[in-house]
Parts: structure tokens; C-alpha cells; sequence
């Protein structure tokens, strides 16, 4: 994985010329996987890069969770989405996670655009057993109509074609991307969340 983001730092140097810095983001759940420098030596001529890296299993902890709760970055419900998909394996746990996490887009007053936007995501990342996933729209919409906000109610369910194609390397993977279906599956997953990211903050 390191050795994938010299590429990047590069090309992005050599085509703005502009100082460049990396960083490397861990959505894996192997805490052990923490790296932070690439080496390669032949002869006489070494490169060594180096990088900060955030590790979002870090921010499972109630003090780093707190933290995201209380940030109004829309980024924030994107990374609680992400860690509680990782760790979550009760299924009814995981539902009342995904409503929690929908709510807070409602409380927190965002418009309508962003909210949908927001909840393809989520929705996208914490999927549920099929039974599971009809209670959790019958909460969800009689919450809405409870708040008088029937954004999703009212929207159609997008399909798995709808979303953009991969587009992104495999930079920051992980450490178990060796195969080429897992490094495909991840490439999709990252080429989404960008596009969709890409939407809410502009």
C-alpha cells in the first residue's frame, strides 16, 4: 500500500508544481495495520516517503465517537457510517445504528439535497437483512412524516447501476488487497463515496 501513493504524490507534484502533501486514510479493521513510510534502496540512490496516516477504527473509542458526533462536518456521519458497518455484527444493532445516524441529518437542519445525498451513502454503506432493512423504512418514514420532511419517503431507491464507475487507484487499501476481484470490489467502493462526497460539498 505505501508504495501506491508515491505515484499519486507524485504526478500531482509534477502536474501542478506545487508542493504536495499525502495522507494516508485506513477504513481495514486490522489495528495493527498502521504504515507510514515507504523505503527502497538500489546502489547508491535510496527513496524514503513519508506520511501522516488517520486510522478511522481509531475513532470507535467513546472519547474519538464523541468527537464526530458533535462536529457538523457532513464528513463526520460518512466516517460514523464507515466504522459502525466495520465493527457492528449484531444485525438489530446495526439497524438502530443506520436510524441514528439518519436522524442526526434531520436534527442537525441540513436541506433536502444533501440529506438524500447523504442517505444514498449511508444507506449504501450499512446494508441490512432484507427483513431488518423494511422495519428500518417504516421507521424512518414515520419519523418523517412525524417532522413533516418526507425527502426519502418520497424518493425513488437508486440501483447499484446508478452509481458512478470506479475510478480511484488502490492507494491506502488496506492490507489484504493482493487479489484483483477484492482490488476491483475496493475500487468501486472508493470511486462512490467520492462521487457522492464530491456532490455534497459543492
Amino acid at each position: 500500500m505505501p508504495s501506491a501513493c508515491i505515484p499519486n504524490h507524485y504526478k500531482i507534484r509534477d502536474r501542478y508544481q506545487v508542493p504536495v502533501a499525502s495522507l494516508a486514510v485506513l477504513a481495514d479493521t486490522d489495528l495493527r495495520f498502521r504504515p507510514q513510510q515507504f523505503s527502497s534502496a538500489l546502489w547508491d540512490c535510496r527513496v524514503d516517503f513519508r506520511f501522516p496516516m488517520v486510522k478511522l477504527l481509531d475513532y470507535a473509542a467513546p472519547e474519538r465517537w464523541a468527537e464526530l458526533e458533535a462536529s457538523d462536518n457532513v464528513f463526520a456521519l460518512v466516517v460514523m457510517a464507515q466504522i459502525r458497518a466495520k465493527v457492528t455484527e449484531d444485525a438489530e444493532t446495526l439497524k438502530g445504528w443506520k436510524f441514528r445516524l439518519i436522524r442526526l441529518m434531520y436534527e442537525r437542519g441540513y436541506e433536502q439535497a444533501r440529506i438524500l445525498e447523504l442517505f444514498r451513502l449511508i444507506d449504501w454503506m450499512i446494508r441490512l437483512p432484507k427483513a431488518l432493512e423494511a422495519d428500518f423504512r417504516q421507521t424512518l418514514y414515520a419519523y418523517e412524516e412525524q417532522q413533516r420532511m418526507p425527502y426519502v419517503t418520497t424518493a425513488p431507491r437508486p440501483t447499484a447501476s446508478a452509481l458512478p464507475p470506479p475510478s480511484l487507484s488502490n492507494c491506502c487499501n488496506g492490507p489484504n488487497a493482493s487479489s484483483a476481484p477484492r482490488r476491483r470490489r475496493r475500487f468501486s467502493t472508493e470511486a462512490r463515496v467520492e462521487a457522492l462526497l464530491g456532490r455534497m460539498t459543492t
